[in-house]
């Protein structure tokens, strides 16, 4: 088993270069960088449209367990998560930084396999790594920043929902939660064909570019991903807006075997589970009814703005307004 501390930095780099070389594929980003990895900084020329910069860190027995990660998916939800993020903006993914910091005992193999998780998803929704910083750390965690471009000059943001609109999301939630629990509970039904769209939403989450780049076209100003949760992040659009919002837990898009698995606690998965990287967004009927004619995917109604007095309510089937005592994912709570 060769660890990190059997080899020379300059050695893992090279080794970690080599990897990207020969697993991706030239894009069209590429075309602007005059320098990637290699020197003390990289060289990239500038782009006329708006551009965006989101970072993300994720840390060992915070975000993942070293000792049931696959690799490649880590590497691949670690890059989705901030392609997440570019995709909310209505962007598309230019460049990447990664900085990883490495316990010594760690193997070189896990290393690699991450970066070919990298590769993987650079494959398939664009970008570039262009550069990146290695340190030793009694913690191993891995931080990313990535920039992506807009299309033109109109740019996603959480503020500026209008009174009257519909919410929507992308896709199903709560699939992420669930796998994550069936990943740390259940180890044994981790290949249970109805458990494999949850396991697969939880380690290689797929980030909304396309949808992100249509709701731009379509006119629409107003979105996020959902990242801590449905009322968390929508507290967040919300806020940020002035507005308030009522959701429709029976129009939430959700998956049939989660109702299943959870038949009286499903809606608690929904509402509450982090990680989906689904898009939240508002829409007016007229945008709507334009993004449903140029786009492909499916987009889900589940509620409407509303007054700011009026809060944020959660109603269910029998027009009842339902209260949940926590609210997605906080660093600092610990939940």
């Amino acid at each position: 088993m060769n660890q990190i501390s059997s080899i020379s930095e300059s050695e893992l780099i090279k080794r970690l270069h080599n990897i990207i070389i020969e697993n991706t594929s030239p894009d069209s980003t590429s075309e602007n960088i005059d320098m990637g990895i290699g020197d003390d900084a990289a060289i990239v020329n500038p782009i006329k449209n708006k551009n965006v910069v989101t970072t993300d860190t994720m840390v060992e027995n915070t975000h993942f367990i070293y000792d049931v990660t696959n690799f490649r998916n880590l590497g691949w939800k670690l890059l989705a998560t901030n392609y997440s993020d570019i995709a909310a903006m209505g962007c598309r993914p230019l460049h990447s930084v990664i900085n990883l910091g490495l316990r010594e005992n760690q193997k070189i193999s896990d290393v690699e396999e991450m970066y070919l998780g990298f590769c993987d998803l650079i494959n398939e929704f664009g970008g570039a790594i262009i550069g990146g910083d290695i340190v030793r750390s009694d913690t191993f965690f891995i931080s990313i920043t990535v920039t992506g471009v807009s299309e033109g000059n109109i740019i996603l943001t959480r503020k500026k929902a209008k009174i009257g609109d519909e919410i929507f999301v992308t896709g199903n939630l709560g699939n992420s939660k669930v796998g994550l629990e069936i990943i740390l509970n259940s180890p044994d039904h981790i290949t249970s064909d109805n458990n494999k769209s949850f396991i697969e939403a939880h380690t290689r989450p797929t980030p909304k570019i396309q949808q992100g780049l249509d709701l731009v076209r379509a006119c629409i100003t107003t979105a996020m991903d959902i990242s801590d949760g449905l009322l968390n992040d929508l507290k967040k659009m919300c806020d940020s807006s002035d507005v308030g919002a009522e959701i429709y837990i029976e129009s939430i898009p959700v998956d049939k075997h989660l109702k299943n698995m959870y038949p009286e606690k499903w809606d608690e998965k929904v509402v509450q589970g982090g990680e989906d990287y689904e898009l939240l967004f508002t829409a007016s009927s007229d945008s709507i009814n334009i993004l449903n004619d140029i786009s492909e995917s499916e987009f889900f109604s589940i509620g409407k703005v509303t007054e700011k007095s009026s809060g944020i309510k959660i109603i269910d089937s029998n027009g009842k307004t339902k209260t949940y005592n926590e609210v997605g994912w906080d660093h600092f709570k610990g939940k």
